[in-house]
């Protein structure tokens, strides 16, 4: 009875290690970003081109079971845009302008995160959850301009934080794979997708000092006085190690790879 009860408890001890696992990490996050405009395809004053960014962070995880687990953490991303714009000057010749915004955010995500092990080195993970954007940074320029008889009138104001949102709130999913170098350390690469779905990343309120008559006018209209909201879109790939903390081995020492 005694050697029963003492198999029951290491028992204990050992399921209660394993689904009590902490891990820290920290990571790189090169991304390809665009902030959409909310201005209308077949319009030529207006173009995304393909750009890039990117940020790091550092994580935390606390595995709930062996295959689930919630991730937290701090991260610093950023966001960029490069664009074009074709516009029709009053002597009715073409301007051509290539310009960029650049938003820095402080994140705090929080994800479920599952893993599923192919062997004792390798595991795949997907993650699944929302983090929470505060911006610290607003630089570049914000396109003004607003269709007129003949021409368009067009202005490039050099932009601030006051002309973002400062908060937003972001979807984000993740697929990858762990590779375990040795007991507590491994390596890990996913994909990251990230969206920012409720909050318009411009700031509505924002006004512009129209053709210098004194009159504001929101800054954001394009010509449109209920303009669509705009969006934060990134993806990349997540590049990191974590470390395993809180092991026990002494408790159980044939969990080699936990």
């Amino acid at each position: 009875m005694k050697k029963n009860r003492l198999a029951l408890l290491a028992f204990l001890l050992c399921s209660l290690s394993a689904f009590s696992q902490h891990q820290i990490g920290a990571y790189i996050l090169p991304e390809n970003t665009q902030i959409q405009s909310g201005i209308p395809s077949s319009d030529p004053i207006y173009k995304n081109k393909s750009t890039y960014a990117g940020g790091g962070g550092l994580s935390y995880t606390y595995n709930i079971t062996s295959w689930l687990g919630i991730q937290t953490g701090v991260q610093y991303t950023v966001v960029n845009q490069k664009f074009t714009s074709h516009y029709l000057n009053a002597d009715s010749s073409y301007g051509i302008y290539n310009g960029k915004k650049r938003l820095g955010y402080v994140s705090i995500p929080v994800l479920l995160k599952s893993s599923w092990r192919m062997n004792d080195r390798f595991s795949f993970t997907y993650s699944l959850g929302a983090q929470l954007s505060y911006l610290v940074r607003g630089r570049g320029a914000v396109m003004v301009y607003k269709h007129f008889t003949g021409y368009d009138y067009f202005d490039l104001p050099a932009s601030s934080p006051k002309d973002y949102n400062r908060f937003l709130v972001e979807g984000v999913a993740a697929a990858g794979i762990d590779y375990r170098i040795d007991k507590r350390i491994s390596i890990n690469a996913a994909f990251r997708a990230s969206y920012s779905m409720f909050t318009n990343v411009q700031n509505t309120s924002a006004v512009y000092n129209f053709e210098g008559k004194g009159s504001n006018v929101p800054l954001y209209s394009y010509g449109n006085t209920n303009p669509p909201k705009t969006h934060n879109v990134a993806m990349g790939l997540q590049l990191g190690v974590t470390y395993d903390i809180g092991n026990n081995s002494l408790i159980c020492p044939s969990d080699k790879w936990k």
